[in-house]
């Protein structure tokens, strides 16, 4: 089971813009004894891929509208790396499968 359902909307979150996409179906994980149900979003209208630089191909997704631009910087400024740790922490916490 899974407290994420088909139309919900997400935030994704790209190196040149944030965009809005919803939930269209799910994947079945299967490790061995067990499963879990991983959400599929529609690919967001507008998303352009880095054909010259792969590694940019990175999208974060978020149920949040205030997600911010993806940037490649390092993080150095230690109150943000602990407030990035703890807001990922509640969510792993909030989205655990049943």
């Amino acid at each position: 089971m899974t407290k994420l359902a088909i139309g919900d909307k997400f935030y994704v979150s790209a190196s040149k813009e944030v965009s809005e996409s919803k939930i269209i179906g799910y994947m079945i994980n299967m490790p061995i004894g067990e499963y879990e149900f991983n959400p599929v979003l529609e690919k967001p209208k507008g998303a352009v891929y880095d054909t010259s630089k792969y590694e940019r191909n990175i999208y974060v997704c978020s149920r949040k509208q205030s997600i911010g631009i993806l940037s490649y910087e390092t993080i150095k400024d230690a109150a943000v790396e602990k407030n990035i740790k703890k807001t990922l922490g509640e969510f792993e916490k909030e989205n655990k499968t049943e």
